[in-house]
C-alpha cells in the first residue's frame, strides 16, 4: 500500500474501534513515542476532526508526550502531518501514486558539515504536469 493509503487505514481503524464502544481504548506503541507515534496520532487527531492544524496536533501530542520537553517534533513530521491538513482540508489536493526516480543530483558546492559531521540537504521534486 502507498503511505497515504496506510495512513488513512490506521486512522480509520483507530475510529471503528473507538466508536464501537466508550470504554475501547487504543494504544500506539514505537521504540520511543516519538516518529510514527506522533504522526499516526496527529494524523488522527486531524482526521476526526479533534484539531483543524497539523500544528496544533502535533503540539498537543508533543505536550501530553512530553510535556518538560520544548519540542520533538522533528521538521520532516510536521510537514507530513502539514499535508495531511491540506488533504482534509481540500479536496482537490489528492496524493499521487507515481513512482518517482531521481536520477541525477548535482551540488553546486562542497556541503557545510556541522560539528557531528552532518550535512542538511533540502530537496524539492516536481513532477511535469501532463
Amino acid at each position: 500500500k502507498q503511505w497515504y493509503q496506510r495512513r488513512v487505514a490506521i486512522t480509520a481503524g483507530i475510529d471503528r474501534w473507538l466508536l464501537v464502544c466508550p470504554d475501547n481504548v487504543v494504544i500506539i506503541h514505537c521504540q520511543n513515542g516519538t516518529g510514527p507515534t506522533s504522526l499516526a496520532l496527529a494524523s488522527y487527531f486531524i482526521m476526526c476532526g479533534l484539531y483543524q492544524s497539523g500544528t496544533s496536533a502535533l503540539q498537543y501530542y508533543a505536550t501530553t508526550r512530553y510535556p518538560k520537553t520544548t519540542s520533538i517534533i522533528t521538521p520532516s513530521q510536521k510537514r507530513y502531518v502539514e499535508y495531511i491538513e491540506k488533504m482534509m482540508h481540500h479536496t482537490t489536493i489528492t496524493p499521487h501514486n507515481h513512482m518517482v526516480i531521481l536520477c541525477n543530483l548535482t551540488l553546486n558546492s562542497v556541503p557545510l558539515f556541522s560539528v557531528n559531521r552532518l550535512v542538511s540537504l533540502s530537496l524539492s521534486l516536481s513532477l511535469p504536469l501532463a
